[in-house]
C-alpha cells in the first residue's frame, strides 16, 4: 500500500478478456464515498480513466478489463472529491491477450459463389487496428488468403470463389502477430456457381416419368440450359433454354425420355455464360413398359377396306391412348383416331400400297409413353 489511508486495492492478476469482470475493492474508511478509477500498462507512467466519480458505500467496483495487454499494469484509486490516491496495486500485475472471436460464419452455413458472406468478429478482442483474413477449403490444413490487411471495425464483406467443399473454415488473425487468431467452430459448405443436388449419378430411372432437377445457384444471370445425353456426353439435347428461374435452390421437373441407357446425363449451365455449369454423373434410365402393342407387331399383311383389330397392352398413368401408321419405316406418321381407350381399336385399312409399315400407340397426355411395332406389316391397295 502506498497511502496511509489503509485501501487496498485488491488486484493481483487479471486473466484474458472474455466478456467477464474483474472486481476492484478498496476501504472506504475516511473517504467521500466518490472516487475515480484507473489503471496503467507502464508501471505509473501514464493513466487511463476507467470511471469517474464513482460512487459506492461498499468499495467495489466490477471492471470490464479492456483489452490493453501488459505485464506492468497497476490500478488506482482517487477521492474524487479531493484528488488525493486512496490506494493503488502494491505491485504490478499482467493483462493477458484476449482471445479473438469469429462470429461469423462459424460452421453449418451454405455458401454460394459470386454471393457476399459477411464476416464478422469481436473487433475489441483484437490489439491492432488491422486484421488479416483466409479461408480453408480442407478443414485447415491449407489456407487461402482472403485479405492480406483489413481494417479492425468487426465486419468484411467477402464474395465466394467459385469453389466446392464441405470443409470450408474462416480463420482471421492480428495483422503483424498471426498468433493472435481465431477460426470457425465448425465447417461449412462452400458451393459452385452451379451445383447439382439431384440427381447426381448412379440412380436407376424408368422412362416417362417426371424427374425433379434440384440445384444451387450462386452469381448467375438467372437464365438457365438445361441439357441431357444419352451417350455419356458425347452428344447433348435440350431439355430447356433460357429458362429463367429466380432464387438460390432451384427446380425443373422433366419428364423423362422413353429410352434405354446406362450413360444418361444431365447438365445445368448458366444461359449467358455456359462455362458455369455442373452435371451429373451416368444415370442408368430404363424404357417403360406402360404401354405395349401387340398387334400389328411385324409380319402381317392387310388389304384396304377391311377391317384390323389393333391391340395394345396400357397399365400405370395411361388412360386414354392416340393410335398412329407410318407407311415408311417411320420417317413420318399418319393419325389413326387422336384418341381411344379400351386395349382395342378396330382399324379400316386405307388405300395404300407399303411394305414398310408401323403401327404406334401413344398415351394422349404423354408422347413419351409409346410403343412401336418390331418389324413392318404390308399394307396392299384392293384398287
Amino acid at each position: 500500500n502506498n497511502v496511509s489511508s489503509g485501501f487496498v486495492a485488491d488486484i493481483d492478476l487479471v486473466n484474458k478478456y472474455d466478456h467477464a469482470y474483474q472486481i476492484i475493492s478498496w476501504d472506504v474508511t475516511g473517504t467521500s464515498g466518490t472516487y475515480d478509477l484507473e489503471y496503467s500498462t507502464d508501471n505509473g507512467a501514464s493513466w487511463t480513466s476507467i470511471y469517474s466519480d464513482y460512487t459506492t458505500a461498499s468499495g467495489e467496483f466490477f471492471w470490464h478489463v479492456p483489452n490493453d495487454p501488459s505485464t506492468q499494469a497497476l490500478v488506482r484509486v482517487i477521492d474524487s472529491n479531493n484528488g488525493l490516491i486512496v490506494d493503488q496495486s502494491d505491485a504490478v500485475f499482467t493483462i493477458g491477450q484476449a482471445d479473438p472471436v469469429l462470429f461469423t460464419p462459424n460452421g453449418g452455413e451454405l455458401l454460394l459463389a459470386g454471393l457476399s458472406e459477411e464476416i464478422t468478429w469481436e473487433e475489441g478482442l483484437f490489439v491492432a487496428s488491422a486484421i488479416v483474413i483466409d479461408y480453408s477449403t480442407d478443414n485447415g490444413l491449407t489456407w487461402n488468403s482472403i485479405t492480406t490487411g483489413t481494417d479492425n471495425d468487426g465486419s468484411y464483406d467477402w464474395t465466394l470463389p467459385d469453389v466446392y467443399t464441405e470443409e470450408g473454415l474462416v480463420r482471421v488473425s492480428e495483422f503483424g502477430n498471426t498468433s493472435v487468431y481465431d477460426t470457425s467452430d465448425a465447417v461449412f459448405t462452400m458451393y459452385s456457381y452451379i451445383t447439382l443436388t439431384a440427381p447426381l449419378g448412379g440412380e436407376s430411372l424408368n422412362g416417362c416419368e417426371t424427374l425433379s432437377i434440384q440445384w444451387y445457384a450462386g452469381q448467375t444471370s438467372g437464365k438457365y440450359r438445361i441439357e441431357y445425353s444419352e451417350d455419356g456426353g458425347s452428344t447433348w439435347n435440350i431439355i430447356a433454354d433460357n429458362h429463367s428461374l429466380s432464387g438460390t435452390f432451384l427446380t425443373y421437373n422433366w419428364t423423362l425420355p422413353n429410352i434405354n441407357t446406362s450413360d444418361l446425363i444431365i447438365r445445368v449451365s448458366d444461359y449467358e455464360n455456359t462455362t458455369k455449369n455442373d452435371m451429373t454423373g451416368s444415370i442408368t434410365l430404363a424404357n417403360s413398359q406402360y404401354l405395349n402393342l401387340t398387334s400389328p407387331n411385324g409380319g402381317e399383311s392387310m388389304i384396304s377396306g377391311t377391317v384390323f383389330p389393333i391391340d395394345y397392352v396400357a397399365s400405370g398413368p395411361v388412360s386414354s391412348v392416340k393410335l398412329w401408321y407410318s407407311s415408311n419405316d417411320g420417317t413420318s406418321w399418319n393419325t389413326i383416331t387422336s384418341s381411344t381407350s379400351g386395349g382395342s381399336y378396330n382399324w379400316t385399312i386405307p388405300n395404300v400400297d407399303s411394305d414398310e409399315c408401323l403401327g404406334k400407340v401413344q398415351d394422349v397426355s404423354n408422347s413419351w409413353i409409346n410403343d412401336i411395332s418390331e418389324a413392318h406389316f404390308s399394307l396392299n391397295s384392293n384398287i
